[in-house]
């Protein structure tokens, strides 16, 4: 989700993945050899534009 503050060229944006935490597996080549996901993360960024 992100937010643009109004007349100042400022927009606020954050990012989250895997947000109820849950494990997965994104691939596996045999039976003991699996691929989990990644765990929960979040990214905030700020942006200027002028």
């Amino acid at each position: 989700m992100y937010y643009s503050v109004p007349q100042t060229g400022l927009q606020l944006a954050l990012n989250a993945n895997n947000i109820t935490n849950t494990k997965y597996w994104v691939g596996a080549q045999n039976y003991l050899r699996l691929f989990p996901g990644t765990p929960r993360s979040y990214l905030f960024t700020t942006t200027y534009k002028f």
